[in-house]
């Protein structure tokens, strides 16, 4: 019920967003497109490397060819680790579904679709909403903007997978006149406070308990007032692209958490990211706050490496989260705890976030006041 609340409220808002937008008309998108329109209501080009916790991507379309097929993905630049989703509305045969997730290009198998006889009409105006929720949950609603009626399918596991990187709308066959596309997003831009970093911030290996993560635990403390963008296997790397491209213009916070280090692998090349990040923050008035690496047991990490990236953050005169000592036993920072990280050796348990959310009371009390 609540999950449909949301899709529900984000829909009216898109609605009413657009009543006072003038529109770009493109009339076929057989390659990759966005669409750009100022608006009050937080929305970002559809193509905008993002990662949020939930958003939906919105394609405002004419039906010209009752026999047309519209695609909308969730696809990554490249890196073969990294896998997409997708969706479709097939007017010919009457429906459409969410593709279980894959990499990239090879949208085959189906994970859930419905029917869509009883909306499928020529020359109507179409909505098209295809939104991600806890990272991995999905769902396609297609509206008739003349009747109003709607049609929903969702999938209600993680089969979709994990829905990363750029947005694309394509027509695949037949004529469909796209009006509009672009990401609508209930985060709250200009916020206090923007957290942004590897899968410790998305939480995706909490899955159903992401609320228990310690960038939510912040979020709460501070009202929501909080932009969180996070992406498994995410290196410094990004976080300096995701700066560059967004997080200044649509974001630009007071504060902002760079937790990066888990998965680089390089001393050097993690410290001039963050230099790089924390320069152009600054520039720009932004507070950057860095984040240790905990320490883990997973032979994968670059264990002596990220030790070394602790003792750079902890004497750069900067404000930090000291993750390691609020992670280890004793509170070292060095040594592993085993009871406080899931098996893989990497991620923290419920208990291990909340000790790196209190170690963020404690180390950077100013976010809070």
């Amino acid at each position: 019920m609540k999950n449909r609340k949301i899709t529900v409220s984000l829909i009216v808002l898109a609605a009413i967003a657009a009543v006072a937008l003038s529109v770009c008309l493109v009339s076929n998108l057989s390659t990759e497109q966005k669409v750009v329109s100022a608006s009050d209501v937080p929305r970002l080009a559809a193509d905008t490397d993002i990662f949020a916790d939930s958003d939906t991507v919105v394609a405002r379309f004419i039906l010209k060819d009752p026999d047309a097929r519209l695609e909308m993905k969730r696809q990554p630049d490249s890196s073969d680790y990294e896998v997409a989703c997708g969706a479709y509305i097939d007017f010919s045969r009457n429906e459409m579904g969410i593709y279980k997730a894959c990499l990239p290009d090879q949208y085959q198998e189906v994970a859930a679709k419905c029917d869509i006889a009883g909306i499928s009409a020529k020359g109507r105006p179409y909505s098209a909403y295809f939104a991600k929720e806890n990272s991995y949950e999905l769902h396609l609603t297609l509206v008739d903007d003349y009747s109003g009626r709607s049609v929903e399918v969702r999938s209600n596991t993680t089969v979709a997978g994990i829905g990363w990187g750029k947005r694309s709308c394509k027509v695949v066959s037949g004529d469909i006149l796209i009006k509009e596309f672009f990401d609508l997003s209930d985060q709250p831009y200009h916020a206090r406070l923007a957290i942004i970093g590897d899968s410790f911030v998305e939480g995706n290996s909490l899955l159903d308990e992401r609320d228990n993560r310690y960038p939510f635990l912040i979020k709460n403390r501070l009202d929501g007032d909080v932009f969180i963008n996070g992406k498994g296997g995410a290196r410094s790397a990004d976080g300096v692209k995701w700066i560059n491209s967004y997080l200044l213009g649509a974001v630009k916070p007071k504060y902002m958490i760079l937790a990066f280090g888990m998965n680089d692998r390089k001393l050097f090349v993690w410290r001039n990211n963050m230099n790089k990040m924390c320069s152009i923050l600054e520039k720009n008035d932004i507070i950057p706050v860095l984040v240790t690496v905990t320490p883990s047991s997973n032979e994968n990490c670059a264990y002596e490496e990220h030790m070394k990236m602790n003792d750079y953050i902890r004497s750069s005169g900067r404000k930090y989260i000291d993750a390691a000592k609020a992670c280890s036993k004793n509170n070292d920072g060095v040594t592993f705890d085993s009871d406080l990280f899931i098996d893989d050796g990497v991620h923290p348990t419920i208990e291990g976030h909340r000790l790196i959310f209190e170690r963020a009371l404690m180390d950077v009390p100013e976010l809070f006041e």
